[in-house]
C-alpha cells in the first residue's frame, strides 16, 4: 500500500479519528458527544474500533491535565507552539501508555509514528518516536506535584481537574471526599435505563434481560430504574425502539419523583429538552391530563416529540418559548429543570470541566433565577413547583432557591424525603446527590408549594 492509499485508510483508523476529534474540539465550541455520535453513525469503523475510539477520546479529555503534565516533562520545546495534530497524536499515545495496559507500548509508538508520517511529516515522526520512547523508559518514575507541598495542585494534576474546581470542592467536601469525587468523575459512567411502566415493569423487563443474557442491576433509589452492564448487546434487541426503556440517569428521575405528578393534572415542564423528564412525568400520570413541554429551540422540541411518539404518549404538547418570558395558563405542577454548568455529570461529559469557570457559573445562576421566577407565575394556588439542576454547585442550587423563597413568600419549601429516598435528601430538605456518595450523577432539586 502506497502513502496515498494509507492516507485514505486513515478514516478507518480509530486513533487518527480520535486525533481529528480532539483537534476539532480545540477549534469549536461543539461538545465531545456530538463528534463521537457522528462517527458512531458512520460506516467507516467496526464496532470494536468504535469502542476504542470512544475509550481513547473520552480518556484523553478526562485525563488531559495529567497527560499534558507528562508531555511537558519529555517534550523539549514550548507546548504553546506545538502543531495541534502532533500534540494530539502525542496525547492519545500517552493516554494509552498510562491507561491501556492491554496495548503493547511498542505498538502504540509504531502507530503514532506512522500516523505522524502520513499527516504531518517525516522529521516530526522522528520526534514523536524519540519522545514516546523516552516516556516508556521512565514511565514508572514520572513525578507529579508533591501532595505534602500543595495538596490541591496534586489533586488537580494527578486526577485532571481544573485547580479552581478542586479548591472549591476541598473546601466543601474535605480532601478525601474530593479525591473520591475526582476518581469517580474520571471513570466511565454507569448506564442507567428508566423502565416505561405504561408498557412493562422493572421485574418483567428484568426477566427478559436475563433471558437475553444482558447483565443489569436495580437502582436502590428508584424502582423504575436499572443499570445495564453491556449496552452494546442491548442494541441488538428492540427495548429502545419499542419505547420500553429510556436511557436516563437515576438522578434525573428524582426530580420527577419530587414533583409527584398525578393523573389528569395539568403540568408545565420548562426547559424540557430532550424530553426525558417530560416522558417520565407522562408515564407517572398514566398518559392522562396535559403536559406542556416548553423549550426555546425548535430542533429541541422536535427531539421531545420524537421521544414521546416512540413511547406512544399522547398527553404531551410542545410550546416554543424562552422560559424567562413564556406565558401560559397556570398548572397544577411545574417542573423547571434549568440550564446549568453540568458539573454533576462529568463522568459522562468530561469536556464540561474544561469549559466551565466561576464567571460562567455566576452568569448561569442569574439566568436560573430569572427562569425560576417566571416559572413560579405559572403555578396554581396550592400547586407545586420543582426546581432542578444536574450541578453540584451551591450558586446554582441552594442559593437560587433560598433567594427565591426569601423574596416570594407566597411559596413554601416542602421537604423532599416525603417523596424520594431519604438518603438523597440534604439537611435542608433538598434533593442533593453526589457521585462519590450516591454513585449516580450529581444533582439538585427543591420542591416548593404556592400557599398564597
Amino acid at each position: 500500500m502506497n502513502n496515498s492509499e494509507k492516507r485514505k485508510a486513515l478514516s478507518k483508523n480509530p486513533r487518527w479519528v480520535s486525533v481529528n476529534i480532539l483537534s476539532k474540539m480545540e477549534k469549536t465550541d461543539a461538545h465531545l458527544d456530538k463528534f463521537l455520535d457522528a462517527e458512531f453513525k458512520s460506516n467507516n469503523l467496526t464496532d470494536q474500533d468504535k469502542r476504542l475510539l470512544n475509550e481513547i477520546t473520552n480518556g484523553v479529555i478526562r485525563n488531559r491535565l495529567k497527560i499534558h503534565w507528562v508531555l511537558q516533562k519529555f517534550y523539549n520545546g514550548n507546548l504553546m507552539n506545538i502543531n495541534m495534530t502532533l500534540k494530539n497524536i502525542l496525547y492519545i499515545s500517552i493516554y494509552q501508555f498510562l491507561f491501556c495496559n492491554r496495548i503493547p507500548d511498542y505498538a502504540i509508538v509504531d502507530e503514532a509514528v506512522e500516523i505522524t508520517k502520513l499527516t504531518v511529516n517525516e522529521k516530526l515522526a522522528k520526534l514523536v518516536n524519540a519522545v514516546l520512547r523516552n516516556i516508556i523508559r521512565q514511565k514508572e518514575n514520572i513525578g507529579y506535584p508533591d501532595p505534602e507541598e500543595n495538596r490541591t495542585k496534586y489533586l488537580s494534576v494527578f486526577h485532571s481537574h481544573p485547580e479552581w474546581m478542586v479548591e472549591r470542592w476541598v473546601e466543601r467536601f474535605g480532601y478525601e471526599s474530593t479525591e473520591e469525587l475526582l476518581i469517580i468523575n474520571n471513570k466511565p459512567r454507569k448506564l442507567w435505563a428508566r423502565v416505561n411502566t405504561l408498557k412493562t415493569s422493572r421485574d418483567k423487563l428484568g426477566i427478559e434481560l436475563i433471558s437475553q443474557k444482558i447483565k443489569f442491576e436495580n437502582s436502590k433509589y428508584n424502582n423504575d430504574y436499572l443499570s445495564i452492564k453491556n449496552f452494546g448487546a442491548l442494541n441488538s434487541f428492540s427495548f429502545l425502539q419499542e419505547g420500553l426503556i429510556y436511557i436516563q440517569d437515576v438522578s434525573a428521575g428524582l426530580a420527577v419523583q419530587l414533583l409527584d405528578p398525578q393523573e389528569n393534572e395539568r403540568v408545565i415542564d420548562f426547559c424540557a429538552a430532550p424530553g426525558g423528564k417530560t416522558t417520565y412525568i407522562a408515564e407517572k400520570m398514566k398518559n392522562s391530563g396535559e403536559i406542556i413541554a416548553v423549550d426555546v429551540l425548535d430542533i429541541k422540541l422536535r427531539t421531545i416529540e420524537e421521544n414521546f411518539k416512540r413511547a406512544k404518549l399522547t398527553n404531551i404538547k410542545t410550546y416554543n418559548s424562552d422560559a424567562r418570558i413564556a406565558q401560559l395558563e397556570p398548572a397544577d405542577r411545574v417542573l423547571v429543570d434549568v440550564p446549568c454548568s453540568g458539573l454533576g455529570t462529568l463522568s459522562k461529559k468530561p469536556d464540561i470541566k474544561w469549559r466551565q469557570n466561576l464567571t460562567q457559573i455566576e452568569k448561569l445562576s442569574h439566568l436560573q433565577y430569572e427562569i425560576l421566577v417566571n416559572a413560579s407565575r405559572h403555578v396554581k394556588l396550592d400547586g407545586v413547583l420543582v426546581y432542578s439542576t444536574c450541578s453540584i454547585e451551591p450558586e446554582e442550587n441552594s442559593r437560587v432557591i433560598s433567594k427565591f423563597l426569601s423574596i416570594y413568600n407566597n411559596f413554601e419549601l416542602e421537604r423532599a424525603e416525603q417523596f424520594v429516598d431519604p438518603e438523597t435528601v440534604s439537611e435542608k430538605g433538598f434533593v442533593e446527590t453526589l457521585p462519590q456518595r450516591h454513585y449516580i450523577d450529581g444533582s439538585f432539586a427543591a420542591r416548593v408549594r404556592r400557599v398564597l
